[in-house]
C-alpha cells in the first residue's frame, strides 16, 4: 500500500471530520468513513513540518476549505492552512491533521496514536483538539 492509496480514497475537496470512540483512547477525530486522524507534536500551530518523506508515510488530510463536512464535531476548532506544496490542509484546534500509511486507509484503525519515529511523535486527537492520552 502506497500513499496514494489514501489520497485517492479521499476525495479532494469532499473532506469530512467525525468523531469515534474506542477503547483505550476514549473519544477520537476521524475523517467521515471513520480513518484515524492525527497530530504531529513537531508542528507549531497553524503550520505543517511534515513534507516529502514524512508526509508518505503521513499524509495530510487535505480538502476545498469551502467543503469541509462535519459531524459531533466543534466547527469552531476547525481551520485550513495552505501548505507549501499548494494543497490545503485541515486543521484543528490549530494543529494540522494527517492519516498514517500503515492504518491502511482502514476505519477504526489506531497504529498511529503514540508512534515516536523518525519524524516525531503522533497522537490521535481528543474533542478538545488535545492529543489522546492512552
Amino acid at each position: 500500500f502506497g500513499a496514494s492509496s489514501i489520497a485517492m480514497a479521499q476525495d479532494y475537496g469532499e473532506a469530512e471530520l467525525a468523531m469515534t470512540a474506542k477503547e483505550p483512547f476514549g473519544e477520537y477525530l476521524t475523517d467521515g468513513a471513520g480513518r484515524s486522524l492525527y497530530i504531529f507534536e513537531e508542528d507549531k500551530s497553524g503550520q505543517s513540518t511534515c513534507y516529502d518523506a514524512c508526509a508518505k508515510v503521513w499524509p495530510p488530510f487535505v480538502a476545498d476549505e469551502e467543503k469541509i463536512k462535519v459531524k459531533d464535531v466543534d466547527k469552531s476548532l476547525i481551520d485550513v492552512i495552505k501548505r507549501n506544496d499548494g494543497q490545503i490542509q485541515v486543521v484543528y484546534n490549530g494543529m494540522p491533521l494527517y492519516y498514517y500509511i500503515k492504518d491502511e486507509g482502514r476505519p477504526g484503525s489506531t497504529k498511529g496514536h503514540d508512534v515516536h519515529d523518525e519524524f516525531g511523535e503522533w497522537y490521535l486527537v481528543a474533542p478538545s483538539g488535545k492529543h489522546v492520552k492512552g
